[in-house]
């Protein structure tokens, strides 16, 4: 068990984890319960009383049996094999390698568990928290939820980077696919991870295909090219000091507004150009708003319920 966040005074044991529940209450086990495990039955099948059934009664803080006796309730390890052991293949091989030597264990099933419960969750939500994250600068900690187009701080001038990073989302991929191959998972859940891989090596080739093609376009005109990660995918622009420094700043500005502010600043400035006459730059103003209007809109659906 994890070490608690919150001390409480008083230990209600309804709203304790749920694996407490299910452990066993009893003081030596019947006839019957041998019986039912030479006969491989489920564990739901066999009337055996556990810490669930003494909820809500007079028996849920007292009573408790057990089958063994000891000197010392603290005589287990101190370190668990989880603390000892270093890579997580090397606590994936020692847990199936228990697994195979139990023969009330399935060790397919073990793996399909891990995988399914544990590496699944943890690699999809750090995927959706990589494509989402915000960025933030190395030197005051400011965030950002679009990367600035200068890539600096406009607060204190440091230089802005990304809070997740590509290595931490796929760190279990290899061993997810590795435990899958050598223990023959079901198919649905050897394809699930084949989806997931792909969408982390075309997210990491996107980055490194764009970078290529953009300083490939730029050198000629003798610009030099930046790429930058944000939020809602990778901003590419040419270096140009002064230019970029203008238009940077603005949008900058632009995306950090409210959804009214954007629309009265595009209203404006779309009724100044065609009061000036620029009908033509008068329509860039239209599709921006049209653009804003579908971004927070989409925004809207990603948002959880």
């Amino acid at each position: 068990m994890d070490a608690p966040l919150v001390m409480s005074s008083r230990i209600d044991p309804t709203e304790i984890d749920d694996e407490a529940h299910n452990m066993d209450v009893v003081e030596r086990y019947s006839l019957d319960f041998y019986e039912a495990t030479r006969e491989m039955a489920d564990p739901e099948s066999v009337d055996v009383e556990i810490a669930e059934d003494t909820l809500g009664t007079d028996l849920e803080y007292a009573g408790f049996g057990h089958t063994h006796d000891t000197t010392d309730i603290a005589l287990g390890p101190d370190l668990s094999a989880y603390k000892t052991l270093d890579s997580m293949m090397d606590k994936m091989n020692a847990q199936l390698e228990l697994s195979r030597k139990i023969r009330a264990v399935d060790e397919t099933d073990v793996a399909e568990r891990v995988i399914e419960y544990h590496f699944l969750p943890d690699l999809i939500g750090n995927l959706r928290a990589f494509s989402r994250q915000e960025t933030r600068c190395l030197d005051c900690g400011e965030k950002y939820r679009r990367m600035p187009l200068s890539r600096e701080c406009r607060e204190c001038g440091g230089r802005v980077n990304l809070t997740v990073h590509e290595g931490s989302v796929n760190k279990y991929m290899q061993t997810a696919i590795t435990v899958a191959d050598e223990f023959g998972t079901r198919d649905y859940t050897k394809q699930r991870l084949e989806v997931l891989e792909t969408k982390l090596r075309a997210s990491s080739r996107t980055t490194t295909t764009s970078r290529a093609v953009l300083r490939t376009s730029c050198e000629p005109l003798g610009v030099q090219p930046r790429v930058a990660r944000s939020g809602t995918g990778i901003l590419f622009w040419p270096s140009k000091p002064w230019t970029m420094s203008l238009l940077g700043g603005f949008l900058d500005w632009f995306g950090e507004q409210s959804i009214e502010m954007q629309v009265g600043t595009t209203v404006a400035l779309f009724a100044a150009l065609f009061v000036a006459g620029l009908y033509t730059l008068g329509l860039v103003p239209l599709v921006i708003i049209v653009a804003v209007l579908i971004d927070h809109w989409v925004r809207g659906q990603d948002e959880p319920a």
